[in-house]
């Protein structure tokens, strides 16, 4: 079913006052046809979206924790800053998806498909991403930290904080991928290969060298344990 953007209002509406316990309904879009949809900052968490077509879809800042988003298109949809939080995003399709700084502490997102999708700055905490696709995803800056990589396409991953780094306080993600073996490195705007960040580290900032290094060690030889 496809739907207007006031029809939409109506169903965003109608789901405030069901969320504040003032009647309303729970929005129930399941398989709708929301390609290309503006939905910026719509609160929609606990919502049912699983099936349906957000392809180039606008939810950015948008509230989608705890909504099921099973089997949905999410392709080139825009999710940047959105609260992903607890969300069911199992085979969900996010290719080329825009994650950047999204809430996806929790979220199941096994199975899914994050082939070119950009994750940089997301909060991955606690995620499921077994048997996910994460081939040539953005990981800069994201937070991997206890998320379940089993038999996702990155073959092995490790990633390491800079404790008083004096940069904010980065991470340093290192990863194997699935098909070719390939080791890489990311923080912040930096992407490549081991070579390629030594060389980074020694023409980089002097006051930086050591704790970078510290870091590129630690994270080496986690990724290899």
């Amino acid at each position: 079913m496809t739907y207007t953007q006031d029809q939409l209002r109506t169903i965003i509406d109608q789901h405030g006052l069901w969320l504040r316990g003032e009647g309303g309904s729970r929005a129930n879009l399941y398989g709708a046809d929301l390609s290309r949809a503006n939905l910026y900052g719509a609160d929609l968490s606990g919502a049912n979206l699983s099936g349906a077509n957000l392809y180039g879809a606008n939810l950015s800042g948008a509230n989608l924790s705890w909504a099921n988003l099973s089997g949905a298109n999410l392709s080139g949809a825009n999710l940047s800053g959105a609260n992903l939080s607890g969300a069911n995003l199992s085979w969900a399709n996010l290719y080329g998806a825009d994650l950047s700084g999204a809430n996806l502490y929790g979220a199941d997102l096994s199975g899914a498909n994050l082939s070119g999708a950009n994750l940089y700055g997301a909060n991955l905490y606690g995620a499921d991403l077994s048997w996910a696709n994460l081939s040539g995803a953005n990981l800069s800056w994201a937070n991997l930290s206890g998320a379940n990589l089993s038999w996702a396409n990155l073959y092995k991953w490790a990633q390491v904080s800079f404790k008083g780094h004096g940069e904010r306080g980065r991470m340093l993600t290192a990863y194997q991928q699935e098909e070719t073996l390939e080791v890489f490195y990311q923080c912040g705007c930096f992407h490549g290969t081991a070579k390629d960040l030594i060389e980074y580290i020694a023409k980089g900032d002097e006051v930086y060298r050591k704790s970078r290094t510290i870091a590129f060690e630690t994270v080496t030889m986690l990724l290899n344990a």
